[in-house]
This record gives structure tokens, sequence and C-alpha cells, in this order.
């Protein structure tokens, strides 16, 4: 279960990340650049134009939170082997 909620999340974050990545450089070569080399950058871009960015920054935002879920949910849970 644990696996599948990673693997999930890490692919709306990547399909999210690409895709903002993609309206940024069509928006202007700067935004672009500097989404690819400054993250928080690409969050700001969305945020900026939330009509064009919508849908990928709702994915990126899920991708967010169920990886925050998953990194709590193995944390707290007793039978996770943790290798030396």
């Amino acid at each position: 279960m644990m696996l599948a909620l990673l693997i999930l999340s890490l692919v709306l974050l990547a399909i999210g990340g690409l895709w903002l990545l993609v309206l940024a450089f069509k928006e202007n070569i700067w935004w672009g650049l500097g989404s690819l080399f400054v993250s928080p950058v690409l969050l700001v871009f969305g945020i900026i134009h939330w009509h064009k960015s919508k849908t990928p920054l709702l994915l990126y935002a899920a991708g967010s939170v169920l990886l925050a879920i998953n990194i709590a949910q193995m944390h707290f849970s007793n039978n996770v082997v943790y290798a030396p």
C-alpha cells in the first residue's frame, strides 16, 4: 500500500511539474529558466498565472500532499526496517 501511494505521488509530482515547466517556457524563456533552476519560481509562476496553470498546479499540490502522507505513514509505522 505504501509503495503504491509513493509511486502515485511521484507520478503526480512529475506530471504536474513537467506540465508547469512547459507552460513557463511557453510564457517566457526567463520564466522557464527560472523555474528550471530555482524550484520555488515554478510555484510562483503557477500562482501568478493561475488561469493557465490551474490543473498542473493542482496535480503538483496533490502529489506533494500524498508524498507527505506517505512519508508520515512510513515514519510512524512500526514495521519499517531501517537498513544500516
